[in-house]
């Protein structure tokens, strides 16, 4: 975890007790998908550094840990436009549409993170930045019906 433009996209079962990464989740930025099957919802938390990570064992998803140096300025901008500029986690519950676009967003990113592609870092920057899109597109539809 030297690299300060680290990137990190993992399935929150990995963070089960006695299966956690040894990563200080609270030097980074995180995008936590999650997935509750027995109360039927899904949720996106955009967490800042600082914030320690927090789940329910009946939630699945993915995490997504990155360096603020990452992102350009821009990206972490719309973090803030996401979290209302408060500097903690934010919570966005999602319709069904959205869970599944978020789903195959994670899924790919968990494929590149693991490939050789010369380029993947650039493609996971577009992965988040999409995924901040879909909070920021339904907060304007939201705001105008």
């Amino acid at each position: 975890m030297k690299d300060p433009t680290i990137i990190c996209v993992f399935k929150l079962e990995k963070f089960r007790v006695g299966n956690i990464p040894q990563i200080k989740t609270g030097e980074f930025y995180k995008i936590i998908f999650l997935k509750n099957q027995t109360q039927g919802f899904a949720s996106l938390v955009f967490d800042y550094p600082g914030t320690p990570l927090i789940h329910s064992a009946g939630e699945e998803g993915f995490l997504c840990l990155f360096s603020r140096t990452f992102f350009s300025k821009v990206i972490t901008d719309k973090i803030d436009l996401i979290s209302y500029g408060t500097k903690r986690g934010t919570f966005y519950s999602l319709n069904e549409k959205e869970d599944s676009h978020v789903t195959s967003i994670f899924t790919k990113m968990l494929q590149e993170i693991n490939s050789h592609y010369t380029y993947k870092h650039d493609l996971l920057r577009n992965y988040i930045s999409e995924i901040t899109h879909v909070v920021l597109k339904s907060l304007a539809e939201n705001q105008y019906h």
